[in-house]
């Protein structure tokens, strides 16, 4: 008889060979060391961390003796050799991106009972610009529903060496992992909602004065898939990207992106020092900005693919998108698809350049080409919708 348990011993077995292959990995590619926890490994534990990079879940694991069951996005598992491989050796926990997953809860709770250790990165999505995300209410209520201790752990450089949209990875002189507070069920207890996220949103944030440095040839390139308002000329999707350095198509705007992660232009009335500071003015642009044509956004040879909740990704159509006050419209060799957004339940980055919108238990994405900017597909979208408090 089939077992439906979610914890199993070979999940011990494949973590300490992950372990042993990934320490050597991460620190010759990145740099990057784990500080060892010394915490008590005959029991289980709630981790929570910052999501800076795509090995977040390597990068946390190095710190531990024991297996951990992480929360992974969905769209990881509908790649059915992934899926398999992935489910038979470490059994993530998956979950829908930008929604709240009952299912996903339910399955961390059971993983809680069979004395396995959970790890969530609450944020939701990585960081695009090396700040915290804000974190949703909904992280208190997972934790005091698991009754189980806390960790809280911090990964310093992660988006130094694997900036989400960055190309490939940069070595760091000095990223690391460590645990930085530890609560047990008592303490969690003892504290108000407001005041165990505060805890949690303090303990895990980056910091910003670690001295490191991270090497790289393409430090800047693919800076336009987050960065598509000129701070100079305010044109939108003019900004390009070439190794180190970036410029405005329109105007005459050129800047550098350095090693220690700071930004200069040829400008000096441009006050921006980092990617943070730029992304912020991005962000108040486009809320105040007045479109005035019909047509908000566009992009050519963009792939429009479906999952259902039984089925893999499917490509339904590729050709040219477009963003209206209503509607994504992707028109490709023979049909045009159309979705409204009154339709539309969510709409959240995934990956580096793709586009995920809800409809109903389906999903659709967008994937563009490498300079594809799905950030401001999503910016425009929260705008038209109202929802600025919820921007990355």
């Amino acid at each position: 008889m089939k077992s439906n348990k979610w914890c199993h011993f070979r999940h011990k077995v494949f973590t300490e060979i992950a372990r042993l292959i990934f320490k050597i990995f991460l620190f010759l590619k990145y740099g990057y060391r784990a500080r060892i926890s010394k915490i008590n490994n005959k029991q289980n534990y709630l981790i929570i961390a910052n999501h800076a990079a795509s090995l977040d879940p390597f990068l946390l694991g190095l710190s531990f003796k024991f297996p951990i069951y992480y929360v992974a996005s969905e769209d990881l598992m509908k790649n059915k050799f992934v899926s398999k491989l992935l489910s038979y050796a470490l059994a993530p926990i998956p979950i829908k991106k930008g929604i709240t997953d009952l299912v996903c809860i339910k399955r961390c709770i059971k993983v809680a009972k069979e004395g396995g250790s959970i790890a969530i990165f609450p944020e939701g999505n990585r960081t695009y610009s090396g700040d915290l995300l804000k974190l949703d209410k909904s992280i208190v209520k997972l934790v005091r529903l698991l009754k189980i201790p806390l960790i809280l752990y911090h990964i310093e450089g992660g988006y130094g060496i694997d900036p989400r949209w960055g190309y490939k990875g940069r070595k760091s002189n000095g990223a690391y992992g460590e645990v930085r507070k530890v609560l047990s069920l008592e303490e969690i207890n003892s504290l108000s909602d407001e005041e165990l996220l505060n805890t949690i949103e303090e303990t895990i944030s980056y910091s910003s004065n670690e001295n490191l440095i991270y090497k790289s040839k393409r430090q800047a390139e693919y800076l336009e898939r987050i960065l598509f308002v000129c701070p100079k000329c305010h044109k939108l999707e003019t900004i390009y990207s070439n190794k180190n350095t970036f410029s405005c198509k329109t105007c005459s705007l050129e800047g550098e992106y350095h090693k220690d992660l700071s930004l200069s232009f040829n400008d000096t009335s441009i006050s921006f020092k980092t990617i943070s500071d730029w992304m912020k003015f991005q962000r108040d642009f486009i809320y105040k900005h007045q479109f005035t044509s019909p047509i908000l956004l566009s992009d050519n040879n963009v792939e429009l693919l479906f999952t259902s909740t039984t089925k893999n990704k499917e490509l339904i159509n590729k050709g040219n998108l477009f963003m209206y006050e209503d509607r994504f419209e992707l028109v490709g060799k023979g049909k045009t698809d159309t979705y409204y957004f009154k339709d539309i339940s969510e709409v959240v980055n995934q990956g580096k350049h793709k586009l995920l919108f809800y409809i109903g238990n389906d999903y659709y994405q967008f994937k563009g080409e490498p300079r594809f900017s799905s950030y401001k597909y999503y910016l425009t979208y929260q705008k038209l919708n109202n929802s600025y408090d919820r921007l990355l």
